[in-house]
């Protein structure tokens, strides 16, 4: 029995008819066996249905709290004592780096961190807080789109239909043009993702069921999906009117929260972006918006013009590179073009660049600096075969 136990053996009363090196065998596969054992993973699709749910959880106007560690309880009594207690702190983008970097290993594991989410809000919130009511209202959000897809569909393309109505009203309005898309402007910069965290109370109306007791003290409500339906539905006669509105929803907010609360400092930050925006927005001149589309458009087709020549090169499809200089020669050579020359190069014009001008057969308006290359190097072939000799052009170029 010593010597067994020493040359790391089985023992003398091993099973009969089990030989020795089958039993070596199972005993070196044991630790083996073991290594094998690997995590599972998600599988891709897996990882894109969490990555949907998320992003439509992150996208929704209850969000806001949730966003980021630690804020759901920023306007809770005791925030630092009870931000001690959380000992699985968690929130909507980190659920979400963590899906990226793929840590979890399924499905169950993404859902145990959204619910954990709402666990904490509730436990360290009073029931009596906008920020618990948020929260049940985004839970309750979580739960429709998780227990009927459907519904969330439906709900996408009800939003997808009313964008449409909205583009598509022709109704004349009773704000000018230019007026009615500074106030777009300013509505889209305030509902904007980057301002999630002051934005989020005012971009759909209070919920009565949530916070039944709003209604009683709120007569007028508003909210930024209210302004933004009344703006695209010309009610609104001028900017004054807008801003009213929006003067009106801050001023819901301070008579119903109190100083302090987290709701209450949302108003005055997002008033105070508001007031900026509007006024820079008010500020610019007529026509300057178009302005700085066209010189935006402009430096596009340069850069376009720029790609086109040097495709162009690669492909040996250009001649002379015409510059300002050789444009000036190659239009006086134009200018001496015969008449049947001239008939050629409008014939050649209207079949390859029929965005030109042409007046006749004999008249001839285009302006060289909208053509490409390649065209201009056609051009330059024709007027060469003229009888007017490049001496005499020169001559005249250099007299002047």
């Amino acid at each position: 029995m010593e010597e067994a136990l020493k040359g790391g053996k089985t023992r003398a009363s091993k099973p009969k008819g089990e030989a020795k090196g089958e039993i070596d065998a199972k005993s070196k596969q044991k630790p083996k066996k073991e290594a094998l054992q690997e995590p599972p993973h998600m599988s891709e699709k897996e990882l894109e249905g969490c990555a949907d749910l998320l992003s439509k959880l992150k996208n929704s106007s209850s969000a806001g709290p949730f966003l980021f560690p630690g804020d759901s309880l920023i306007s809770s009594p005791g925030y630092s004592a009870a931000r001690k207690k959380i000992k699985n702190p968690m929130d909507l983008t980190t659920i979400s780096q963590n899906l990226e970097n793929k840590r979890y290993r399924s499905r169950e594991e993404v859902v145990e961190d959204i619910e954990l989410v709402f666990k904490n809000c509730f436990e360290h919130n009073d029931p009596s807080t906008q920020l618990y009511k948020t929260g049940v209202a985004l839970e309750n959000y979580y739960k429709q789109i998780t227990g009927a897809s459907g519904r969330g569909a439906d709900e996408d393309k009800k939003r997808k239909s009313e964008g449409d109505a909205e583009n598509k009203k022709i109704k004349e309005r009773s704000m000018s043009e230019e007026d009615h898309e500074k106030c777009l402007e300013s509505l889209n910069e305030m509902v904007k993702a980057r301002h999630r965290r002051i934005n989020w109370p005012f971009l759909e109306p209070v919920d009565a069921e949530l916070i039944p007791s709003y209604y009683k003290l709120i007569t007028h409500p508003m909210d930024l999906s209210t302004i933004r339906k009344k703006l695209a539905g010309n009610e609104y006669r001028g900017p004054g009117e807008f801003s009213a509105d929006f003067e009106l929803m801050i001023n819901n907010c301070y008579r119903f929260n109190p100083p302090g609360s987290e709701v209450y400092a949302c108003a005055t930050k997002l008033n105070a972006l508001f007031k900026q925006v509007f006024e820079q927005k008010r500020k610019k001149p007529a026509g300057e918006d178009a302005n700085e589309k066209i010189a935006e458009l402009r430096s596009l087709v340069a850069q376009q013009e720029q790609e086109i020549r040097r495709l162009e090169k690669r492909l040996g499809m250009d001649g002379a590179d015409f510059g300002y200089e050789e444009k000036r020669r190659l239009k006086k050579r134009i200018e001496g073009l015969s008449t049947d020359k001239l008939r050629v190069l409008v014939s050649y014009l209207q079949n390859n660049v029929p965005s030109v001008v042409v007046n006749g057969s004999e008249e001839l308006e285009v302006n060289l600096d909208l053509l490409d290359q390649s065209v201009l190097n056609k051009i330059n072939e024709i007027t060469q075969e003229t009888a007017v000799e490049e001496k005499e052009v020169e001559s005249d170029s250099s007299s002047e």
